[in-house]
Formats: structure tokens, sequence, C-alpha cells
């Protein structure tokens, strides 16, 4: 996927608590993609944030790009509205470039682990008493054949161990103040369960004339 490099400084904001994050990149498009992916992968490697986009989801966050700068000059300007703007969740408050700095071997075998999506390997032990666990199991040919299609249906003997591992957990009811975050959140967007009414004839060619611009600016794109 291209995209159109533009550098400069940006923020995430929680909008539910007013916590924010400032960065700086030359290309901002392409860092707002790379914050939002590792962020839904919980991979992040701001803690702080991660810790704020896992309590109160990604509707809750918005990125706003604060100026367009010469990307030798984005760390200057990042330090200046870090310093007007004092961001919560940033980890240091001096501004940084990684550019062309280097990474220990240490470090890219974590980055190697997160992209695998395995932050801890199983010892051999572990592994061992996993197999032990699944020897024996057998299942017929109709739940086979089920699970193959996709549509094999939950046992009553999986349904109780399910439930029993359930208990004495606390995820009731959410409280007040909960439910409060979740509705300033959603305000002003639609919600998840109710369809879009039908599109209006001039609406739909607003969106096909809209599209066709995105398209023409794309291939323009070097």
């Amino acid at each position: 996927m291209p995209y159109h490099k533009e550098s400069g400084v940006y923020r995430i904001v929680n909008s539910i608590t007013g916590r924010q994050y400032i960065g700086s990149s030359i290309n901002i498009r392409y860092r707002k993609f790379r914050h939002f992916r590792d962020l839904r992968l919980g991979i992040h490697s701001n803690r702080f944030l991660q810790r704020e986009f896992n309590k109160y989801g990604e509707t809750g966050f918005l990125f706003e790009t604060l100026l367009y700068c010469d990307p030798e000059d984005c760390v200057l300007y990042e330090q200046m509205v870090m310093d007007a703007l004092i961001p919560e969740l940033n980890l240091k408050p001096l501004a940084t470039n990684g550019l062309g700095q280097k990474r220990s071997d240490e470090f890219r075998e974590q980055c190697r682990l997160r992209m695998t999506g395995k932050h801890i390997l199983h010892t051999q032990e572990t592994r061992e008493k996993i197999s032990a666990s699944l020897k024996g199991r057998k299942h017929s040919a109709e739940r086979i054949a089920a699970i193959m299609a996709g549509k094999a249906p939950i046992t009553e003997e999986t349904r109780s161990k399910m439930r029993a591992s359930r208990l004495g957990k606390k995820d009731g009811p959410c409280s007040e103040e909960r439910k409060e975050h979740i509705r300033q959140a959603r305000l002003g967007k639609p919600h998840p369960q109710k369809k879009h009414p039908p599109y209006s004839e001039k609406s739909k060619e607003k969106m096909r004339q809209s599209r066709l611009a995105y398209l023409t600016r794309q291939r323009s794109i070097p």
C-alpha cells in the first residue's frame, strides 16, 4: 500500500481521559498505521499507550496531525509541542530520533517474538504437559466432519468446562462510571448492530466521485 510521505508532528488523544501522546515522523500516514496496528495486536512499544488502548478501546482514540515541517525539523518541533502540551502518555519528556539507530540483538529478538505473537516460548516441560493432556482424546467421525466444515457445535461437556472456568470471576454488569465512559466514546457514532439506511442516488454519486479522485491521486504518487 503506497503512503504519500508528509513529515510533521502528530498526537494520539484518549478522548475519554484527555491524556495524549506526542510524536513526529517523516511519514505521518504510515506512522499512524503502525501505531494502531501494534495497539490492536497488543505489541506496542509504549506501555502507557497500550494500557490506555486496552482499557478504553480503539473508539476512544483520536489521531491528529498538529503541524507539517521538513523531515530534519521533526524532532525540534516535536520537543516544542511536548513542552507546551506536556503529554501524559510519552515514555520520556525528550523527543528523540531513531533514524540510523542500531538495535541490540536482545531487542531484535524481543521484536521477533512479538511479531510471531509469542511473547514467551514454551519450555520443554510445558510442551510435554500439553502433549500428555491431549493424548487419548478422540473425536467421532461426525465431530471431525463438523470441524472440517466449520460447523462444530459446542458439546455439553465443553459448556460445563467453560462455565466452571468462569466461576468466581468478576465480569458482571459494568459500573456506572464505566457505562459513562463507553457512552462518551460512542457519541456521534452509529450503533454497530444498526444497519445504515439506503443511500440516495445523490450520495452514491458523491461517494463514487470521491473514490475516483482518491484513486487518481494514488496513481500520481511515485
